[in-house]
């Protein structure tokens, strides 16, 4: 009798012995399928975050237009429309208080009254040549040259954009001077025809400055590069948006 209840408890404890096992076995069993999920869930993740890296995402912060910091065609024309009114009022001024314009305009009409209209248009044309244009030339020299040392015009600073180097840094000023010669080609051409009466250099100015005309709408395509921020390698910028050349 003895013997069978030491059998039972020798059975009983290898029961027990048994069951402990297996419950470790389930808690080891399972501990390995939670970290194959993590080992899962980290692999996705970090496939996701390759992903996204290599198109543009949120992790590197880096959009798929390589030229989105670049101000296109509605604030550029923003900009010259603020420029060309700021420009006329200038030249309003300057021709009414440095000059004698207004009287001789007003003699011009008095004069049409009593002679050919011809006369008065070879008078009217006179005073266009050798008043309006000289100052108009010499205004249009000192106010855009203000994209040569400042990196922007009265129209651009207003609006809130400015010059850059084409590598969203800050223009040098070899770039910037490049960049006015060939905008103003016309103008530049302008001041050597009025200097030298010779009309190659007028039917040159009016066909290059045509050209550049042409080139602004290169503002409307994927690189908004106008011709003379292709030529010259510069941009136009949000302000904000310009590194420093150390950065």
């Amino acid at each position: 009798m003895t013997e069978n209840n030491n059998f039972n408890d020798t059975d009983n404890k290898s029961e027990e012995s048994n069951n402990i096992n297996n419950i470790d076995d389930i808690h080891s069993e399972n501990n390995n399928i939670s970290n194959s999920l993590d080992v899962q869930k980290k692999e996705t993740e970090d496939i996701k975050e390759v992903e996204l890296n290599n198109t543009g995402g949120i992790y590197n912060q880096m959009p798929p237009d390589p030229y989105y910091l670049r101000v296109g065609f509605g604030k550029r024309l923003l900009a010259y429309l603020l420029d060309v009114l700021i420009f006329c009022a200038i030249f309003f001024v300057v021709l009414t208080i440095f000059t004698d314009i207004t009287n001789e305009i007003n003699i011009l009409f008095k004069m049409s009254n009593d002679l050919s209209s011809l006369d008065a248009i070879e008078e009217f044309t006179n005073i266009i040549e050798n008043t309006m244009i000289p100052i108009s030339l010499l205004l249009g020299v000192i106010y855009y040259s203000t994209e040569v040392f400042f990196a922007a015009s009265p129209g651009k600073k207003i609006v809130g954009i400015c010059i850059g180097s084409d590598n969203n840094k800050a223009a040098n000023i070899k770039q910037l001077l490049l960049r006015f010669l060939i905008k103003n080609i016309s103008t530049v051409f302008s001041v050597l025809y009025i200097s030298t009466k010779f009309n190659f250099f007028n039917l040159l100015g009016t066909f290059l400055g045509l050209v550049v005309s042409i080139g602004f709408f290169g503002v409307l395509f994927e690189r908004k590069q106008a011709l003379h921020d292709i030529l010259a390698k510069t941009a136009v910028y949000e302000k904000s948006a310009i590194k420093s050349n150390n950065e």
